[in-house]
């Protein structure tokens, strides 16, 4: 298992981009491209310019929307939003995250992959996006590819937002969750190590 490979970034609010904030992501990426480490980023609108050529970023639907100057109403949307961050962003893969309607990735090969919600109640959506980006990176750090952490990512998503407030998923919790789909269970077995179990 490899560790340490990807850093996770939140976007930094807009009054921070005045103080050194775009300076300081496009000097971590340059960093990152001197070594084998990789930069995943959970954005925020408004900052999008500090994100070129990161190798993750995972927007949700409404981010994706306001980057790309539209209204994101229907799958179509979805489908040219991710290709646009895609390609103007020049980032390694894209994961949109679209609430009820689950996520979906594009990847540089043009690969779209439609990722359902597993999610049975939704409480609270506060720290979401933490999650997905996080699990995200566990995933890929794990030595997953990005289809299955994107998976992973769904599966720790859909736990968050069924409790009230801001919550951390245990790894109990994960494994339950992922046990009950036996076709992606045998594949991810693998991570558990990184869970501490």
């Amino acid at each position: 298992t490899k560790q340490n490979d990807y850093i996770c970034s939140t976007g930094q609010k807009k009054t921070e981009a005045k103080n050194g904030g775009f300076d300081l992501m496009v000097e971590l990426g340059r960093l990152m491209k001197k070594t084998s480490l990789l930069l995943g980023v959970d954005p925020k609108t408004g900052n999008f310019e500090f994100y070129k050529g990161v190798d993750v970023i995972t927007p949700n639907h409404h981010e994706a929307g306001a980057y790309c100057h539209m209204e994101i109403k229907d799958e179509q949307g979805i489908v040219v939003a991710g290709r646009m961050m895609l390609d103007q962003l020049a980032c390694g893969s894209v994961l949109i995250t679209r609430g009820k309607d689950g996520m979906t990735l594009f990847e540089k090969d043009g690969k779209i992959t439609h990722i359902p919600t597993v999610a049975r109640k939704v409480f609270d959506v506060t720290g979401a996006g933490d999650t997905v980006i996080s699990t995200l990176c566990l995933g890929l750090a794990s030595g997953l590819d990005i289809t299955s952490s994107a998976v992973l990512a769904n599966f720790a998503a859909g736990i968050v937002v069924g409790e009230v407030g801001t919550s951390a998923v245990r790894a109990d919790q994960l494994k339950d969750a992922i046990s009950k789909n036996h076709g992606f269970h045998t594949k991810i077995k693998r991570i558990w190590g990184a869970f501490g179990s």
